[in-house]
Protein backbone atom coordinates (compact mmCIF):
# COMPACT_ATOMS: atom_id res chain seq x y z
CA UNK A 1 0.00 0.00 0.00
CA UNK A 2 2.77 2.47 0.83
CA UNK A 3 4.41 1.99 -2.59
CA UNK A 4 1.24 3.26 -4.24
CA UNK A 5 0.97 6.14 -1.78
CA UNK A 6 4.62 7.09 -2.42
CA UNK A 7 4.08 7.05 -6.19
CA UNK A 8 1.00 9.27 -5.89
CA UNK A 9 2.79 11.67 -3.55
CA UNK A 10 5.81 11.86 -5.88
CA UNK A 11 3.75 12.47 -9.03
CA UNK A 12 1.22 14.92 -7.61
CA UNK A 13 1.13 17.82 -5.20
CA UNK A 14 -0.97 15.84 -2.72
CA UNK A 15 0.28 15.54 0.84
CA UNK A 16 -0.04 11.86 1.66
CA UNK A 17 1.14 10.31 4.89
CA UNK A 18 2.81 7.02 4.02
CA UNK A 19 5.33 4.74 5.64
CA UNK A 20 8.70 5.78 4.19
CA UNK A 21 10.45 2.72 5.72
CA UNK A 22 8.72 0.18 3.50
CA UNK A 23 5.47 -1.61 2.80
CA UNK A 24 4.37 -2.53 6.33
CA UNK A 25 0.87 -1.08 6.16
CA UNK A 26 -2.00 -3.40 6.90
CA UNK A 27 -5.49 -2.87 5.58
CA UNK A 28 -8.26 -4.57 7.51
CA UNK A 29 -11.61 -4.80 5.79
CA UNK A 30 -14.72 -6.02 7.53
CA UNK A 31 -17.74 -7.00 5.44
CA UNK A 32 -20.92 -6.30 7.35
CA UNK A 33 -24.46 -6.59 6.01
CA UNK A 34 -26.10 -3.21 6.41
CA UNK A 35 -29.13 -1.45 5.07
CA UNK A 36 -29.51 -0.55 1.42
CA UNK A 37 -28.14 2.57 -0.22
CA UNK A 38 -30.04 5.63 1.07
CA UNK A 39 -31.40 6.79 -2.29
CA UNK A 40 -33.17 9.71 -0.59
CA UNK A 41 -29.71 11.35 -0.37
CA UNK A 42 -29.53 11.24 -4.20
CA UNK A 43 -32.69 13.31 -4.67
CA UNK A 44 -32.82 16.78 -6.28
CA UNK A 45 -32.78 18.26 -2.76
CA UNK A 46 -29.07 17.31 -2.56
CA UNK A 47 -27.44 19.19 -5.48
CA UNK A 48 -24.73 17.48 -7.53
CA UNK A 49 -21.33 19.23 -7.37
CA UNK A 50 -19.53 17.02 -9.91
CA UNK A 51 -20.61 14.17 -12.18
CA UNK A 52 -19.40 12.21 -15.14
CA UNK A 53 -19.49 8.99 -17.06
CA UNK A 54 -16.75 6.95 -18.68
CA UNK A 55 -17.29 4.25 -21.28
CA UNK A 56 -14.84 1.49 -20.43
CA UNK A 57 -15.80 -0.87 -23.24
CA UNK A 58 -18.25 -0.95 -26.12
CA UNK A 59 -18.67 -3.31 -29.08
CA UNK A 60 -21.36 -4.44 -31.50
CA UNK A 61 -20.26 -8.13 -31.26
CA UNK A 62 -19.75 -8.46 -35.01
CA UNK A 63 -23.38 -7.41 -35.65
CA UNK A 64 -24.70 -10.23 -33.42
CA UNK A 65 -25.55 -8.09 -30.38
CA UNK A 66 -24.10 -5.40 -28.18
CA UNK A 67 -21.81 -5.23 -25.14
CA UNK A 68 -20.99 -2.16 -23.08
CA UNK A 69 -19.34 -1.31 -19.76
CA UNK A 70 -19.78 2.15 -18.26
CA UNK A 71 -19.01 3.95 -15.00
CA UNK A 72 -21.23 6.83 -13.89
CA UNK A 73 -20.49 8.87 -10.81
CA UNK A 74 -21.78 11.87 -8.93
CA UNK A 75 -20.40 13.80 -5.98
CA UNK A 76 -22.56 15.86 -3.64
CA UNK A 77 -21.62 17.95 -0.58
CA UNK A 78 -22.14 15.05 1.82
CA UNK A 79 -21.72 11.86 -0.25
CA UNK A 80 -20.73 10.22 -3.53
CA UNK A 81 -22.39 7.56 -5.67
CA UNK A 82 -20.88 5.31 -8.35
CA UNK A 83 -22.64 2.97 -10.79
CA UNK A 84 -20.59 0.42 -12.72
CA UNK A 85 -22.74 -1.33 -15.34
CA UNK A 86 -21.96 -4.13 -17.79
CA UNK A 87 -24.68 -4.72 -20.38
CA UNK A 88 -24.67 -7.66 -22.81
CA UNK A 89 -27.24 -8.43 -25.49
CA UNK A 90 -26.79 -11.40 -27.80
CA UNK A 91 -29.38 -11.13 -30.56
CA UNK A 92 -31.88 -13.96 -30.45
CA UNK A 93 -30.34 -15.48 -27.32
CA UNK A 94 -30.24 -13.42 -24.10
CA UNK A 95 -29.75 -10.11 -22.32
CA UNK A 96 -27.62 -9.68 -19.16
CA UNK A 97 -26.95 -6.72 -16.90
CA UNK A 98 -24.41 -6.64 -14.09
CA UNK A 99 -24.66 -3.57 -11.83
CA UNK A 100 -22.37 -2.60 -8.97
CA UNK A 101 -23.43 0.45 -6.97
CA UNK A 102 -21.13 2.15 -4.48
CA UNK A 103 -22.23 4.83 -2.04
CA UNK A 104 -20.31 6.65 0.69
CA UNK A 105 -21.54 9.30 3.08
CA UNK A 106 -18.65 11.55 4.11
CA UNK A 107 -17.82 11.31 7.79
CA UNK A 108 -18.87 7.65 8.02
CA UNK A 109 -16.42 4.77 8.32
CA UNK A 110 -18.12 2.45 5.85
CA UNK A 111 -18.99 2.19 2.17
CA UNK A 112 -22.22 0.70 0.82
CA UNK A 113 -21.72 -1.71 -2.07
CA UNK A 114 -24.58 -3.42 -3.84
CA UNK A 115 -24.34 -5.93 -6.65
CA UNK A 116 -27.24 -6.86 -8.92
CA UNK A 117 -27.44 -9.38 -11.75
CA UNK A 118 -30.35 -9.52 -14.20
CA UNK A 119 -30.75 -11.97 -17.05
CA UNK A 120 -33.55 -12.67 -19.47
CA UNK A 121 -34.11 -14.37 -22.77
CA UNK A 122 -33.99 -12.20 -25.86
CA UNK A 123 -37.73 -12.62 -26.42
Amino acid sequence: MSNYAKKIADETSLEIDYNKEGPTDNLNLVVTPVSTIPFHMLSPDNPIKHFGQVYLFETDLEDCGYAMSIVRFRVMDDCYYVLLRFYLRVDGVQVRIFDTRIFHEFGQDYIHREFQFCESTYD
